[in-house]
């Protein structure tokens, strides 16, 4: 996959996952700005919808076509332990960072069996797939940016997924936003959560 590996002086590495429309670049200031201390490690999507490149294709506006997420997400975790092996960063100490399109896939990567992330940044999130609710994913921690007033996702889609996180106990930490998009308070709640790390 097309990608930027920046080194840094910290153990963590970003993984930063684009919105629909961007690429590998769009990410870099905001992590360089919030964890410099963070490898960074900044992946192109493969697929382009009319012109815009995302990471897996969808039938309509927030109706995926699950196979496709299936089959993307798997070629992306696949794709980050390579990476690991060929930048010497550690796969248990990766944060997975995407805004949109991109928090979409982290979070199907996240919850995904095949993989061991635990760690996730998910910036605007649109996430209406099942989930199996009976696994522990206690160790997981994910800093959570929701828009109130998000044009593409609803409050209700917001809080079925929420609830979902929860009944996983997963540690989260949600800040509330209002539209889609990465404002100055989401901004500096992050860098701080990303200090944990």
């Amino acid at each position: 996959m097309q990608h930027i590996f920046e080194k840094a002086a910290g153990d963590y590495t970003l993984v930063l996952l684009h919105g629909t429309g961007g690429n590998e670049h769009n990410l870099i200031p905001l992590a360089k700005q919030l964890a410099p201390d963070k490898h960074r490690l900044a992946i192109r999507g493969n697929v382009n919808e009319n012109g815009s490149l995302r990471f897996f294709k969808r039938k309509a506006e927030g109706v995926y076509d699950l196979k496709d997420l299936e089959e993307r997400s798997v070629e992306l975790g696949r794709f980050i332990l390579e990476a690991a092996k060929i930048y010497n960063f550690d796969p248990q100490k990766t944060i997975l960072l995407g805004f949109s399109n991109g928090a979409n896939i982290a979070t199907h990567l996240l919850l995904h069996q095949n993989f061991t992330f635990r760690y996730g940044a998910l910036l605007s999130p649109l996430y209406p797939q099942e989930i199996d609710l009976e696994r522990d994913l206690s160790s997981h921690q994910y800093f959570i940016s929701m828009g109130k007033n998000d044009p593409l996702c609803s409050m209700e889609e917001n809080e079925i997924l929420l609830r979902k996180f929860n009944k996983l106990e997963i540690k989260t930490s949600i800040v509330w936003g209002d539209g889609h998009n990465i404002n100055q308070e989401i901004s500096t709640s992050l860098a701080k959560w990303l200090k944990k790390f």
